[in-house]
């Protein structure tokens, strides 16, 4: 019965996606309902599916179309219980429970069809997210996985670990493809070029590798850093690779020579992320000191330094058009940044149930 309720979860969630054309728009609210309430409580339909109507009906929002249509055969001892429900469902879609110590990174694929996940249990897990299906865990590594990152197809996705190790994994099988060795401490960092011809690792042994990712080898290993490496980032036409380090500095490589290109000094404190423009021509550094840098990555210049944050700066991204630069810090909140010129276009944060 358990394989029979998980494949009805699988067509459920699917089916929903189906119906979004149809023309019943209550055929279409009720297979959306139906699919919410199963991804909400599938442990409990695929545990125990006889269950449903004490361990799961009765906990859904009171706006449901399946619980205003079947909670008349919830039995009276449960609706004397009355939990208080909210009125619909929320923003979230489902909890993919599995990983039992801290998880360090997600990554979905380029398609959207696989989502990863890497953790401190030493474990990387493959979902499908859309019925939220674990279909890999793979525990090659024999400490916290610290970096993941797909390749630009989505054949390939590789994870760093605290072991010094690189493994290449097939997504779609879950099968080991390499066990890289070279470094000799963490590895915190991995990045796909964006031609899916090389990939990067930073590691806390102060040096970056560039690998090819089919036959395994090591192409050239960047040293000359006095510091942690933990953040690398290819250019979008995979000519650089950029690296930021505790040293405070971030450095711009030839990614086939391993040539320097330029050092990037002026963060006064550990350098978390770096992020290239979509059109290369800029590079932004996140770092503890609290603000973000924008250099041209060729001179080393530094363009601009964005000032606001009240606690380190711990992830960076641009636009897909180049136009916004957003920077996340532990002061709780994200700041979206005109890159060019500097000023903070947003600011958000997240307010917490109970804050007012």
């Amino acid at each position: 019965m358990a394989s029979r309720s998980t494949k009805g979860c699988n067509f459920i969630t699917l089916a929903d996606l189906e119906v979004k054309t149809d023309t019943s728009d209550d055929l279409c609210a009720m297979v959306t309902d139906a699919a919410r309430f199963v991804l909400q409580f599938r442990s409990v339909i695929e545990i125990a599916p006889l269950q449903v109507y004490y361990s799961a009906l009765s906990f859904t929002p009171s706006g449901s179309m399946l619980r205003k249509t079947f909670g008349k055969n919830v039995t009276n001892w449960v609706k004397d219980i009355r939990p208080e429900v909210p009125t619909d469902w929320d923003s979230k879609l489902q909890v993919l429970k599995g990983h039992w110590l801290e998880i360090t990174v997600v990554a979905f694929s380029p398609d959207g069809k696989l989502l990863a996940s890497s953790s401190e249990d030493h474990t990387v897990r493959v979902w499908d997210p859309v019925t939220g299906t674990c279909l890999h865990t793979r525990d090659g590594h024999s400490d916290c996985v610290m970096a993941m990152a797909f390749s630009p197809d989505g054949e390939l996705l590789v994870s760093g670990s605290s072991d010094a190790t690189v493994r290449v994994w097939d997504p779609t099988t879950g099968t080991c493809r390499s066990a890289l060795e070279g470094h000799s401490c963490s590895v915190m960092a991995v990045a796909f070029s964006p031609n899916g011809k090389l990939f990067a690792s930073g590691s806390t042994d102060e040096t970056v590798r560039v690998w090819d990712p089919i036959t395994g080898t090591c192409r050239s290993t960047l040293e000359g850093h006095s510091n942690r490496v933990m953040a690398v980032a290819f250019s979008p036409d995979s000519e650089f690779l950029a690296s930021g380090l505790t040293d405070k500095t971030n450095t711009v490589y030839d990614s086939m020579t391993g040539t320097c290109v330029s050092a990037l000094e002026g963060h006064s404190n550990w350098v978390r992320a770096v992020a290239f423009s979509p059109d290369g021509s800029l590079l932004a550094s996140a770092s503890e000191e609290k603000t973000v840098r924008v250099w041209d990555p060729v001179t080393g210049i530094c363009l601009s330094t964005l000032e606001g944050h009240s606690g380190s700066v711990m992830a960076v991204a641009f636009s897909p058009d180049g136009k916004l630069l957003a920077s996340g810090s532990t002061d709780e909140t994200v700041r979206v940044w005109d890159p060019v010129t500097g000023p903070v276009v947003t600011r958000l944060r997240a307010i917490r149930k109970g804050s007012g």
